[in-house]
């Protein structure tokens, strides 16, 4: 029964890419996953649960009343909040086992009253992170973490890298028109609802698109610099929002493929007088293994070794916090 599925859906999988020339995003959340933001231009659903299953990811994803991943906490409580995209949200992993789970075991273990607050959410760029750091009312956090990558800040303050249409998460620059073809509903549908389905359009797109991860940048050119500067100035920008609360960034650039990267966007951070946490050694030593090889997002050891430098870097800072 599994094989005449997996043909079936193969079959009409692949005459629909022939047609179409266009598949869904293949690790996409299942529909009305996300709901459209007049600030944000998106965010996830509140008091959700959903799941995703393909050939190399299996996880559940549960949001609080607020629309954010993970159990309900007080935005009156003192608080250590984490921001920014897929990397900060846990991508690809269940919920207790990404960072900011982590890092508030730690807090538990070491008798901290401090909650952890993850408004990491994936698809999103350092402009919506600003404007959700605006929006978004809560005291004068403990400390911030914001996590950013040269995707995150890579667009400009009008263009995200995606939307909500008709509760359908798709990349911006898809149906110009705002109507999903019924071709790319079947496959959407097909694909949040069968692991069979999902499994096929991986394959689908490995064979045409790869399945590793991308080259090494060969080097930094001019642009690469202005990029990195440009970051950096959004990123204090964002700091300064919240003056008072000890902040610092991740970067979550693929190691080692995005190591000349990696390296110029940590430099003008520092220049621009940002704290950088340290994951440079631990990542380089773990190389491909703190990810999942295709999707390219932090896996279990990969989080583990974030959280481990956050907390490295965080215990200080809470020192005398209440107990």
């Amino acid at each position: 029964m599994l094989v005449a599925t997996l043909a079936v859906s193969g079959a009409l999988l692949e005459a629909g890419v022939r047609l179409t020339g266009m598949q869904p995003s293949s690790m996409g959340p299942p529909r009305f996953a996300m709901v459209s933001d007049p600030d944000l231009g998106f965010r996830l659903s509140p008091d959700a649960v959903w799941h995703v299953a393909t050939s190399e990811v299996d996880f559940t994803v549960r949001t609080n009343r607020y629309g954010f991943r993970g159990g309900e906490w007080s935005v009156t409580a003192p608080s250590v909040v984490f921001l920014g995209s897929s990397e900060t949200f846990g991508w690809g992993t269940e919920g207790e086992a990404t960072f900011p789970a982590l890092v508030q075991e730690r807090l538990n273990e070491a008798g901290v009253s401090v909650e952890v607050h993850d408004l990491g959410v994936f698809g999103y760029n350092l402009h919506q992170i600003e404007s959700l750091t605006r929006t978004w009312a809560h005291p004068a956090p403990r400390a911030i973490v914001l996590g950013v990558s040269w995707l995150t800040g890579g667009l400009s303050a009008n263009d995200t890298a995606f939307r909500v249409i008709d509760g359908f998460f798709v990349e911006r620059n898809r149906f110009p028109d705002g109507r999903p073809t019924l071709l790319y509903r079947a496959y959407a549908l097909a694909y949040s609802h069968s692991r069979a389905a999902a499994v096929v359009i991986d394959r689908l797109r490995i064979l045409r698109h790869g399945g590793v991860s991308a080259p090494a940048v060969p080097e930094i050119t001019d642009n690469d610099r202005q990029t990195a500067e440009a970051i950096a100035r959004h990123v204090r920008r964002i700091r300064d929002l919240v003056p008072g609360s000890p902040f610092a960034v991740l970067i979550g650039d693929d190691l080692p493929y995005d190591l000349a990267r990696f390296r110029l966007l940590a430099e003008s951070l520092r220049a621009a007088e940002i704290e950088v946490i340290d994951t440079l050694e631990p990542m380089l030593a773990a190389g491909q293994a703190s990810r999942y090889p295709r999707d390219g997002h932090w896996n279990e050891l990969g989080h583990r070794i974030v959280a481990g430098a956050v907390w490295e870097w965080l215990e200080p800072q809470l020192t005398g916090s209440a107990r």
